[in-house]
């Protein structure tokens, strides 16, 4: 209620911006870089007071090669990024019985590298597989969260995709 102090009610707002650059180096091979602000409102995070949680809000940073070969059959594109997030709503442990509450993270920041094959090895047969590499942590000394992992961040992925059109 608004006598004690608490805001259910919150207006956030922000411009966010993205810029790219692509640059053929030759026909099969384009080299790229890449800037992105991000802005995410909170719903549904709120302090131990009641209060909504400020924004998330990112900056991610990118640059890679993409390749193309064989008539467009096969396509080599390799990456590397780093981004950097703010303001993480990240739930407290309470313990049982008493009301949970989240924090606002400080500066959560990933960095990382990735490896993507397509291609078509027969006509009508997809094939799409990826690997890519992450280092996350919390950056700021003044974070409670400083020097953890995030939650829920692998050191590596795999993934491979296939599919047939009957011709």
């Amino acid at each position: 209620s608004p006598t004690s102090g608490v805001s259910l009610r919150k207006k956030d707002a922000a411009v966010t911006s993205r810029i790219g650059l692509t640059y053929d180096l030759t026909k099969q091979v384009s080299a790229y870089t890449m800037y992105g602000q991000s802005f995410l409102p909170v719903l549904f995070s709120f302090d131990q007071n009641g209060n909504i949680l400020d924004p998330e809000t990112g900056e991610i940073y990118e640059a890679g090669l993409t390749t193309e070969w064989l008539d467009g059959r096969l396509g080599i594109n390799t990456a590397v990024y780093r981004i950097d997030r703010e303001h993480i709503p990240t739930q407290v442990p309470v313990p049982p019985g008493e009301t949970p509450y989240s924090i606002s993270s400080g500066l959560q920041r990933s960095e990382g590298a990735e490896l993507e094959v397509n291609g078509e090895p027969l006509r009508g047969w997809k094939l799409s597989m990826a690997f890519n590499v992450l280092n996350s942590d919390y950056k700021d000394p003044n974070d409670p969260l400083y020097g953890a992992k995030p939650g829920g961040m692998a050191n590596w992925q795999y993934s491979m995709f296939t599919s047939y059109e009957l011709q």
